[in-house]
């Protein structure tokens, strides 16, 4: 019996080129959702800032939510880069997060994200505030922690 060679190696030939083209469309699909996680990323970083800024320009003790803001591990969030963002001082701002692991909270002015997460943010900015009276605006910025109208 005789067999076709040439037909066995186009076979193999036929596999090789499907194998290229299902990477090519893996390599594609895993730069789209790394794309959207960025992208994610950027437009929470943007809406934190608004969410400041809106509290900032509003100081009557009413809590602003921004809700499903999405962070980095590794991230960092201090006072003093929020409050040059809203155009208020250092000292005028006070960072809470909530219990969870997630959050690394040191001494109310600096958070480090230890995992990547989904939260809600809560700001409330006082006109006047008893526990420093310097600041006009006085604001709290809470990752993930609810704050209370007072």
């Amino acid at each position: 019996m005789l067999v076709n060679k040439k037909g066995q190696a186009f076979d193999v030939f036929k596999l090789l080129i499907a194998v290229a083209i299902g990477l090519a469309i893996l390599v594609i699909i895993l730069s789209v959702i790394n794309y959207l996680e960025t992208w994610k990323i950027d437009v929470s970083k943007k809406l934190l800032a608004d969410g400041l800024d809106n509290a900032v320009q509003t100081p009557n003790g009413e809590v602003v939510v921004r809700k499903n803001l999405t962070f980095q591990k590794g991230q960092v969030f201090s006072a003093k880069s929020l409050a040059s963002s809203a155009g208020i001082e250092e000292i005028c701002i006070e960072l809470q997060a909530s219990s969870i692991s997630a959050f690394s909270l040191q001494g109310g002015q600096f958070l480090e994200l230890r995992a990547g997460i989904v939260s809600t943010i809560f700001y409330q900015c006082f006109q006047t505030y008893s526990a420093n009276p310097d600041c006009r605006p006085y604001c709290i910025v809470s990752f993930g922690k609810e704050l209370k109208k007072t």
